[in-house]
């Protein structure tokens, strides 16, 4: 795939990518493992280049720079043994990242990371992600395209864990088909732009399903 740089094998923005070419290279992994443009072992050896203690990443492999929550979603989102990693270090760190990285302030990512290790979601954990999804589906405006791939991948591992977030997780996909009627293709086609070089357009908007499943 010529979309992914060199040393780590991190999906990219651009086609033909220079290494650290892109933040959220963890993210857009777990978004082409998502919809199979990754193996499983592909991600896996992404993932490894990035995490340097159990559940925290880093944003470059060799920086002194954590990653934000966007790249941890997309792991724990995808990756269940990276899902318990992120829990255990979310219960044990007050949700506190380094450095000094209050992921507790968005208030789905908790259960999301909680439901991504298998966990089941208590009352209060899908109160906060019906409110944070239904938010998301009347306010969110047709290009703010960012946090609905990661509600998207959120609602994948949680929208089992209990009756309230699994109704919170059917009326926002349809919610977002009547504001992307192509579905995760079209969501795509707004987030991951033509290379600015060949025109060449980013796999995902080729490859993405047509459905928010």
């Amino acid at each position: 795939m010529s979309w992914r740089e060199p040393k780590t094998g991190a999906v990219s923005l651009y086609k033909n990518p220079p290494d650290k070419s892109t933040d959220n290279g963890i993210l857009f992994s777990a978004v082409a493992a998502s919809i199979n443009g990754i193996t499983d072992l592909q991600f896996v050896a992404i993932l490894g280049w990035y995490e340097v203690q159990p559940g925290v990443l880093l944003r470059y492999p060799g920086t002194t720079d954590y990653c934000s929550h966007d790249d941890l979603t997309g792991a724990a989102s995808y990756w269940f043994p990276f899902a318990l990693r992120t829990f255990v270090w979310g219960a044990t760190s007050d949700w506190t990242w380094p450095v000094n990285n209050w992921l507790y302030r968005i208030i789905d990512f908790p259960p999301a990371i909680k439901g991504g290790a298998n966990y089941d979601l208590n009352v209060y954990d899908q109160f906060k992600c019906a409110l944070a999804w239904t938010w998301n589906a009347f306010m969110s405006p047709y290009g703010d395209t960012s946090g609905k791939q990661l509600i998207w991948l959120k609602q994948r591992v949680c929208q089992n864990k209990g009756w309230l977030v699994k109704q919170a997780a059917r009326f926002w996909r349809w919610k977002m088909m009547r504001l992307y009627p192509g579905g995760l293709k079209e969501l795509f086609a707004v987030y991951y732009q033509p290379d600015a070089k060949t025109g060449d357009p980013h796999p995902f908007t080729v490859y993405g399903p047509s459905t928010f499943d």
